[in-house]
């Protein structure tokens, strides 16, 4: 098939920003340019050099603290302080060392983000990630008595290894529990101060764990029952000064002090690729990126060093130290002023935008492209995927890469536009081979990919991948944005992708708040804390907080004052016997089945007195008439003497009650005429009169009329009684008579009856029979709703000049239009008849004698 080429800057490939080591592609990606905020640094640029880093894996936060065996410049006090960033670099926390004679020698997170914190006396602090203090736990005697020279994390950081001062290995597990289990392994055959151990890393065997260590020119592993020389051959290798384990644990690379980066297998048997790097320098870092490339990074000239499972590399250069994290599908790269991703480019990835790729989903990638940008050549590339004999799910093949591909990208744009592709060949797929899956594919990456979008924000600053999401699961997610105290965060996403997000808000926020009740003394301070905290994260109950703190009323209250539903603050109010409050906090609310409530407990628990308190709360008062029964409000306004209100209950019962006759309607009606005795209820006592004099005439008039007038106005009654024609005429007119309905009122009824009936002699005649009290205008503009032109002209003429101007054009009678126009002697409304008639192009004789003139 034809190949697609692009046409515009932004469509070259992808491809050109990445770079190529052996079989696979890699990429850069900047994630952030970094926020940091150090108080100690303030006279100069931030900068990491003489800083202990230590990265949380799956885009998790970044501790830093000054190094104490470093030699830096420093500017300002120099202070010890742990600073907690996210990974844009935005401060979260900062935590003060508990003693100044205790020296860091190692940072570390572990898989539930707590960050561990290990001095050389052999102590392990635990924070969490907003420098809360959780624990403090004990290396084993030997590390007490002789120092921690160094620190490891394992992978995942489930674990920990320490190297005392007397070359003796410490490892401790379960770091986020309070039961940490420590164990100090058997020391190295030959290692002490005087030969130190000069390279190790931690392995995680079996939930056990294992050191890696290079002593006198062998490699040892470590483990409970010994230390065990692999016997790799002393002669042909310098000192190994660095090692590395692959995050699959397969492969092991090694650094020597005379510059050969070698690989091997994990067993130590296998020799996989040698490389002379020809530094003497050991690297700074010495990293796995994935499986199978090897990245060694130093300080000094500021060199990163890719190396290839056959031995090809790629080198880049950084002007300023930078700090290497591995992640689970590749490897950040943080320095002073950005943060970077490293990571190879995926197998989907790599079809859709090798720029010479025939593959289905660069097929139909390119389909989209040259659809949105008008060419014919998107119907030749769908025909290809559709008409592929060879292979019936090209179709399917290519939709589910898009999908794939795009969670595979981190910026919204790359990911918009394979979204589109998939989303385009979803218009072909109509039942296609392979395609039934594809729609639920593409609409869970979308959710996953709005959900990275707002995690990834510069403000939140997680920036994990879709791959390591999925690895960590969505709950993990939950917690790690609860761990930060984005809750309303936490909670969306919940919402969002309709997880258990009450049992993770009970979890996180209602029992923080509970452990907060039962372990601080100061109402105040506990009430202002939990407020800060929650505020008015959407779906948490202040009420359900409070109730942990009915013991302490006072400081129940002031939660309850947070609570924005008053029908959860009623309930615990009353329970707290806190009763004018309840009725307060009910009567704001608005809720008339709350204030219903409220009002029986205190009808109940008042007795005699609570017409009393119902008195001093006019509104209260209002509401409990409007939510009683008929049969309760009758009782209530007897036995308070308001004759008035009761007569007021009996209309409204007339009208919107159960009663169904017009019989039934009329007793109801005549009760209330006869409770209206005082005087300023004579009008309501006459209206309602007029009323049952209007329900009778319409019971009478049942028979007459089609349909049943029960119930309508008197207008509405009279334009049905002119609907049903003469004999309904004759009924309008006694209508009027006998509830003296005036003039204009009825004559607006019986105008418009006539002219929906279509009723056009006897509007004539009515029209004729006296002087209208509405004027005209009302029957010229039936008339012309009901499309009559000659009868509308009759009453035009009997309209003023100028509105016999407008109504002579609406009925296109441009001869009366400009007669009347010439009447008035109105230069305006002569020029408004000759544009009229030149728009309708009927140019008449008057119209052509006036523009003569």
């Amino acid at each position: 098939g034809r190949l697609w080429r692009p046409t515009m800057e932004e469509d070259l490939p992808v491809a050109q920003r990445w770079e190529k080591l052996e079989s696979r592609f890699y990429r850069r990606i900047e994630l952030y340019r970094m926020a940091w905020q150090n108080e100690d640094d303030i006279t100069g640029a931030f900068s990491l050099e003489g800083q202990f880093v230590a990265v949380g894996g799956y885009g998790g936060p970044i501790a830093i603290t000054r190094d104490p065996g470093a030699i830096t410049e420093v500017r300002g006090m120099a202070r010890s302080t742990i600073d907690i960033y996210s990974a844009s670099g935005i401060k979260m926390a900062s935590i003060a060392p508990d003693s100044e004679r205790k020296m860091v020698v190692g940072l570390g997170w572990t898989d539930t983000e707590n960050l561990v914190v290990c001095t050389d006396d052999g102590c392990l602090s635990l924070y969490t990630i907003r420098g809360d203090f959780l624990a403090v736990h004990s290396l084993p005697q030997v590390a007490k008595e002789n120092g921690v020279r160094e620190m490891k994390m394992c992978p995942g950081g489930v674990g920990l290894a320490v190297l005392t001062e007397n070359m003796v290995f410490c490892t401790a597990t379960g770091l986020n529990g309070t039961d940490i289990r420590t164990r100090t392994l058997p020391p190295v055959e030959g290692a002490d101060a005087s030969n130190p151990i000069r390279a190790w890393s931690p392995v995680l065997n079996d939930r056990m764990i294992e050191v890696l260590a290079a002593c006198n020119r062998r490699m040892y592993v470590v483990r409970a029952d010994g230390a065990s020389d692999l016997l790799i051959d002393a002669a042909e290798q310098a000192e190994f000064t660095a090692i590395a384990v692959s995050a699959n644990g397969r492969h092991t690379a090694l650094f020597t002090s005379e510059g050969l980066l070698w690989v091997i297998t994990s067993d130590f048997k296998g020799n996989l690729v040698r490389l002379n790097t020809f530094m003497s320098i050991t690297p700074t870092q010495l990293i796995w990126c994935g499986s199978d490339t090897v990245v060694a990074y130093w300080d000094q000239p500021g060199n990163l060093l890719m190396l290839g499972p056959r031995g090809e590399t790629i080198a880049h250069a950084f002007p300023s130290r930078v700090v290497l994290a591995l992640e689970l599908d590749g490897l950040r790269i943080i320095s002073a002023d950005k943060h970077e991703i490293l990571q190879s480019v995926s197998a989907s990835t790599l079809r859709i935008y090798t720029p010479t790729g025939s593959s289905p989903a660069a097929t139909l990638f390119n389909a989209r492209r040259c659809f949105d940008s008008h060419e014919p050549l998107a119907d030749d590339l769908m025909r290809e995927l559709l008409d592929n004999a060879e292979q019936p799910t090209a179709l399917a093949s290519a939709i589910g890469e898009c999908i794939e591909a795009a969670g595979c990208e981190w910026k919204s744009p790359d990911q918009k536009r394979l979204l589109r592709a998939a989303r385009f060949g979803l218009d072909f797929a109509d039942g296609k081979a392979g395609t039934t899956t594809s729609t639920a594919a593409f609409v869970e990456m979308c959710q996953m990919l709005r959900v990275l979008y707002h995690v990834h924000d510069y403000k939140i600053g997680l920036p994990i991948s879709l791959a390591e999401l999925r690895a960590l699961k969505l709950e993990v997610l939950v917690d790690r944005l609860i761990n930060r105290g984005l809750y309303w965060l936490a909670h969306e996403v919940c919402r969002y992708l309709k997880l258990d997000n009450q049992n993770a808000k009970n979890r996180v926020l209602v029992h923080w708040a509970h452990h907060l009740i039962r372990n601080a003394r100061d109402d105040e301070e506990v009430a202002r804390t939990i407020v800060e905290k929650i505020g008015d994260t959407k779906g948490i109950s202040y009420a359900e907080i409070a109730r942990a703190a009915v013991a302490r009323k006072a400081l129940a209250i002031q939660l309850l004052e947070n609570e924005p539903r008053a029908a959860e603050q009623v309930p615990l109010l009353l329970e707290m016997q806190e009763d004018r409050l309840a009725l307060d906090k009910a009567v704001q609310s608005g809720d008339t089945d709350l204030i219903y409530f409220v009002l029986m407990q205190l009808r109940e628990r008042l007795g005699s007195s609570f017409y009393r308190v119902l008195s001093q709360h006019p509104v209260a008062r209002n509401l409990f008439i409007k939510n009683c029964s008929f049969d309760e409000l009758t009782n209530f306004f007897t036995q308070q003497d308001c004759r008035g209100e009761l007569a007021d209950l009996l209309v409204q019962r007339a009208y919107a009650g159960p009663a169904s006759s017009v019989e039934e309607k009329l007793d109801y009606l005549r009760q209330a005429s006869r409770s209206y005795t005082s005087r300023e209820h004579a009008f309501q006592q006459q209206a309602t009169e007029d009323q049952i004099n209007l329900l009778r005439m319409q019971r009478d008039l049942n028979a007459l009329l089609p349909k049943s007038p029960v119930g309508l106005s008197v207008r509405d009654t009279i334009y049905q009684c002119v609907m049903a024609g003469e004999v309904g005429i004759e009924a309008a007119n006694r209508l009027k008579k006998e509830l003296k309905v005036s003039d204009r009122v009825f004559w607006w009824a019986k105008v418009k009856a006539l002219g929906a009936s279509r009723n056009f002699g006897e509007l004539e005649r009515f029209a004729k029979s006296k002087k209208s009290p509405i004027g005209y205008l009302p029957f010229v503009e039936e008339c012309i709703a009901q499309s009559n032109r000659i009868e509308a002209a009759k009453y035009i003429a009997r309209l003023p000049p100028d509105q016999r101007v407008t109504y002579s054009l609406k009925i296109s009678d441009f001869n009366g239009a400009m007669e009347a126009a010439q009447a008035a002697k109105s230069e305006e409304l002569i020029a408004q008849v000759q544009r009229a008639a030149e728009a309708g192009r009927r140019p008449t004789g008057t119209y052509e004698r006036a523009s003569r003139a």
